[in-house]
């Protein structure tokens, strides 16, 4: 028996449930909904969903929040700085 992680996929692939069973059943990953990794470092999640395209959960992590955050503010000062030598 395997451990599958099954999600809902009329609720945004939202993580339903855990199940052992011999093969897969039908909406469900091997990969564990507690975690997810972003350049190599693991951040616990809550709220998890399962992106089908990544074939990864994702979910809520302050940490992770304030990361992208910093990543989108860094971009919008390098544009302007690039903005600014042009003229």
């Amino acid at each position: 028996m395997q451990k599958w992680y099954l999600y809902d996929t009329e609720q945004n692939n939202l993580f339903k449930n855990v199940i052992y069973a011999d093969n897969q059943p039908e909406c469900s990953t091997s990969i564990p909904p507690y975690t997810t990794s972003v350049n190599g470092a693991t951040y616990p999640i809550s709220n998890s969903h399962f992106n089908l395209e990544k074939q990864e959960w994702e979910g809520d992590n302050v940490q992770l929040s304030q990361l992208n955050l910093l990543a989108s503010l860094t971009k919008q000062v390098m544009s302007l700085q690039l903005a600014n030598q042009k003229q």
